[in-house]
Order: C-alpha cells, then sequence, then structure tokens
C-alpha cells in the first residue's frame, strides 16, 4: 500500500467526524420545528439550496430532461474518476434516479416541488415521512461529493 494511500485514509479517518458535524450543523439550520427530523417543507428548503439549483442550469425554477441528463453525465465523469466514494463505485442504494422518476406529473419537465418530494423519497430510508440525522447525513453527503469534479459542478449554496 503506497504512503499515499495510507495517508488518505488516515485523513478520512480523521475527517469523519467533523464532516458528521458539519451535516449536522446543516441539518438544524433547515430544522425549523428543532425536533432532529427534517419533514417535507423543511428538506425542500434544504434541497433548493443543495441539489436543485445544481441540476437546473437556466436557473428558470424548471429542470427540461437534457439539463437533467448534461448533469447526470458530469456526476457520472466525476464517479468514474474517483470521487463518489472510497473505491470510485456507487453503491446500488446511492442510484440516482432517471429523469422520469422525478417527473411526477409526467409533464415532461421537473418542477423545484417534484424534484424534492422525490429526492425526499429516495433518501426517506424507512419511509416514515421525516428525515432522521442518518438520512440527512447520506443525502448532504452525496451533494457535498457531487460538487467535486473540477470545481464545476456546484450544490447550488452560495456558500
Amino acid at each position: 500500500m503506497s504512503k499515499t494511500l495510507v495517508s488518505a485514509a488516515a485523513l478520512l479517518l480523521l475527517a469523519g467526524p467533523a464532516l458528521a458535524d458539519a451535516h449536522m450543523a446543516d441539518m438544524t439550520s433547515f430544522d425549523a420545528n428543532a425536533d432532529s427530523m427534517l419533514d417535507m417543507d423543511e428538506f425542500g428548503q434544504a434541497d433548493a439550496e443543495m441539489g436543485f439549483a445544481a441540476y437546473d442550469s437556466d436557473a428558470d425554477g424548471i429542470l427540461s430532461e437534457e439539463e437533467f441528463s448534461e448533469y447526470e453525465m458530469r456526476r457520472d465523469a466525476a464517479m468514474q474518476m474517483g470521487m463518489d466514494d472510497a473505491d470510485g463505485d456507487m453503491d446500488e442504494d446511492e442510484e440516482m434516479m432517471g429523469f422520469g422518476a422525478y417527473d411526477l406529473d409526467a409533464s415532461g419537465d421537473v418542477s423545484m416541488d417534484e424534484f424534492n418530494e422525490a429526492e425526499f423519497a429516495r433518501f426517506d430510508a424507512n419511509a416514515d415521512g421525516m428525515l432522521d440525522a442518518d438520512e440527512y447525513t447520506a443525502y448532504s453527503g452525496e451533494r457535498t461529493n457531487m460538487t467535486m469534479e473540477d470545481g464545476e459542478m456546484e450544490s447550488g449554496t452560495d456558500g
């Protein structure tokens, strides 16, 4: 094992708790009722900042299938460069859904509400209608990873 790989692994082990704390800090900023859970409305605020805007390249508030596909191609390229997780492979539960799964009303485009509803369902692992800390950490961790391709992919946050 190379020294670089060992050093990188050690850094990730040390940074893990700090990253989890950062994700929780993000969650609490969206948790309006301070119940340590996000409901659909609270998640919508988080996803508007972290998810939808990254896909909506023309910032018109609607995702076309072309915008969706372009973002997915950039995301896939980033993952092939090993940016998604330690081994560069996506686990089955990390797979993004196709455009049709987001176009809930089958109109040919995706509104922010449709996008948020589909994303919420994807991360609500126990389907209880709430995101707990673990579910939110999975969501925000994926969003963070999706910002790493040569600075081109952005999370949609202003900083």
